[in-house]
């Protein structure tokens, strides 16, 4: 994935969660139906899911990227790195929840930070 970023010269989203996580259900949801976040998503970056199962998956990849503690910090979390590989930023979804749900707006404002001007 990461010679398809270089290649592309694109961000990569990680977006570290599991499948028994409401949450991370829940952003993967609104990250692949809502159609401005979905185009905004596919125009800027390559997205990949992680899945870190009950805390005993992928740990490594996750931890190459200062994720060590997903038991503590929650999940998801998403990471995004630049073309070359490197880490750009780590975000924590809590950022983006606004009462009993995500704030899609904030998520756009995350999102829009990586789209070339």
């Amino acid at each position: 994935m990461l010679q398809c970023a270089h290649a592309e010269q694109k961000p990569l989203l990680l977006m570290f969660g599991a499948n028994w996580c409401p949450w991370c259900r829940e952003l993967d949801r609104i990250l692949a139906r809502d159609k401005f976040l979905s185009t905004l998503v596919d125009e800027v970056f390559l997205r990949l899911n992680v899945n870190v199962g009950q805390y005993d998956r992928n740990l490594g990849l996750a931890a190459e990227y200062g994720l060590t503690n997903l038991d503590d910090t929650g999940i998801p979390m998403l990471v995004v790195l630049r073309p070359d590989g490197s880490l750009h930023a780590l975000k924590n979804s809590e950022d983006f929840v606004a009462g009993s749900g995500y704030d899609k707006e904030s998520i756009r404002h995350f999102l829009s930070s990586y789209a070339k001007h």
